[in-house]
């Protein structure tokens, strides 16, 4: 393959030999001898053309110059010049010399362009094979750093983000104008990934679909490569494109589509042999396939393994809930009202999910705890009551089994603790507590209050909201209790029925149950 630069002449024939064989010089193209009849007859007017057709005739037959004696120490030599990638034709040249020694000149002259010559094509055989290593380079230390993140991709990333991380070296590797991940809609269902572009170029997604559908690309033909097409879009022309199928026979991900090979080299790009796309484009994009097609399955399976996951969890705290008919549904109500105060206090998103699922399982430790006391109707004797205090450090201990779980560990443990100091396990005091844990002691406190148990009704909405009002800065945090009143006054005025059971949103804060496994993933493995 040669480099597009190179496509002309590598050696300037005319220059070589007119700085060789000076001035007097002429190119002919046969049966055309009119520019060397001329050139004769400036030297010896009498010649005749019959001669220079015939010294004609004989050149093109000759592997060696031949020649003329125009007159005494004036002689006529032709030769030919250039190989077949730098043909310039016939030449012809006069010199005040023998014959024979201005066929030796031309010889020799035409020897050192030979030599030259060689000497091109080498050093472009050099450059092409540099170019080749540098290349090869480049694919090299993007496959190596793509299995150091290999790990990353799937615990820590959506399956887009995946995707980006494997894709967008892509437009600099291939020298492409714009690179597209073009998914199947069952992909997208499955793991999440959707179809996507890699560089910042005007070229949209569905503009590609339209292109491969008008170019009936079927994906079992793929790799399908075209250059020089100059196909007209609404987003521009279309040059060239190379398209992969990704994913196996039984499973087919998507296609990997890259347009517009760059036709000039500048200083950010990698070198490039080849101006067109080609076989080696090819295999780049099905290396990058193959291990976006794996990383997508790896994403599917922990997503599958981490629903299950948390479905777990809220299988156990259903099942501590489902011991007390009166605090039923009480975790989720706490989770769900602590990711609220959360979302209001401008918490990151992930820090809201945090405390959500910590809301979960922040009375899980109750496990621990026998039926005597914690299903106890009446007034709890001072025994008791320390035995019921035990649940947080039940709680911690039992999730600090759970890797993908310590980021919930503040709020199981301390969600007991008062903000002056008076709460219980440790007598944690003010901001020493943990912000996750201020939050739940809020909506733990709320959902208890309103919630009817065996030795009082429910608390009137009015009621237990000035009861925290004036727990501000003793029980609770201050700025927490500003943020709930925030809320309840903001859900009073959505809600039409204030009669309902709780006015805690009932459905889960999460887009998806993926999402929250998602979330667990990010947090066990940072």
């Amino acid at each position: 393959m040669m480099l597009q630069e190179a496509k002309s002449p590598t050696v300037d024939t005319t220059d070589i030999l007119r700085r060789r064989l000076g001035p007097e010089i002429v190119f002919i193209e046969p049966p055309d001898i009119e520019p060397l009849l001329a050139l004769a007859q400036r030297f010896v007017s009498t010649i005749e053309s019959q001669e220079i057709e015939l010294l004609v005739e004989v050149v093109q037959t000759s592997a060696a110059p031949v020649g003329l004696e125009l007159a005494p120490q004036l002689s006529l030599v032709l030769g030919q010049a250039g190989n077949s990638s730098s043909k310039l034709g016939y030449f012809a040249v006069i010199k005040q010399a023998s014959l024979e020694a201005t066929k030796q000149l031309v010889s020799a002259v035409l020897d050192c362009f030979g030599l030259e010559e060689k000497l091109q094509a080498n050093e472009l055989a050099l450059y092409e094979s540099a170019m080749q290593l540098a290349q090869s380079f480049e694919e090299q230390n993007w496959l190596r750093n793509l299995a150091r993140a290999a790990t990353k991709f799937s615990s820590i990333s959506t399956a887009d983000e995946m995707a980006k991380g494997v894709l967008s070296p892509l437009n600099y590797l291939m020298r492409a104008q714009e690179v597209f991940l073009i998914v199947d809609p069952e992909e997208t269902l499955r793991s999440g990934l959707h179809s996507s572009k890699f560089g910042d170029s005007k070229y949209q997604v569905e503009t590609i679909v339209g292109f491969l559908l008008d170019h009936q690309v079927d994906p079992a033909n793929m790799p399908w490569v075209r250059n020089h097409l100059a196909t007209s879009t609404r987003d521009g022309e279309i040059n060239s494109v190379v398209a992969v199928a990704v994913g196996e026979q039984g499973h087919r991900l998507g296609s990997l589509v890259a347009i517009n090979r760059s036709p000039v080299v500048n200083e950010h790009a990698p070198p490039v042999y080849d101006p067109e796309f080609g076989s080696w484009d090819v295999g780049l994009l099905e290396e990058a396939g193959v291990l976006l097609s794996t990383q997508a399955h790896n994403i599917h399976l922990l997503l599958e393994s981490n629903e299950l996951f948390l479905g777990t969890l809220h299988a156990m705290s259903s099942a501590i809930d489902a011991r007390d008919r009166y605090t039923q549904g009480h975790s989720e109500r706490v989770a769900r009202l602590a990711y609220e105060l959360a979302k209001l206090m401008g918490l990151t998103d992930l820090a809201c999910q945090e405390i959500y699922l910590s809301g979960i399982l922040h009375d899980i430790g109750k496990i621990g705890i026998p039926d005597r006391v914690l299903l106890k109707a009446g007034t709890l004797t001072d025994e008791e009551y320390s035995i019921i205090k035990q649940h947080p450090e039940i709680g911690y201990r039992i999730v600090e089994q759970l890797g993908h779980l310590h980021f919930a560990l503040p709020g199981i443990l301390y969600h007991h603790e008062r903000f002056d100091g008076k709460g219980y396990p440790h007598n944690l005091r003010g901001e020493s507590i943990p912000l996750m844990a201020r939050v739940l002691a809020v909506a733990d406190a709320f959902d208890a209050m309103t919630s009817s148990r065996p030795y009082r009704s429910a608390m009137p909405l009015e009621k237990a909201s000035n009861i925290i009002s004036a727990g501000a800065g003793s029980h609770w945090d201050a700025n927490i209790v500003r943020w709930f009143h925030v809320w309840i006054t903001n859900r009073i005025q959505e809600l039409d029925d204030l009669t309902v059971t709780s006015i805690i949103p009932q459905d889960s804060p999460l887009e998806s149950i993926s999402q929250a496994a998602m979330t667990l993933c990010r947090l066990g493995k940072s």
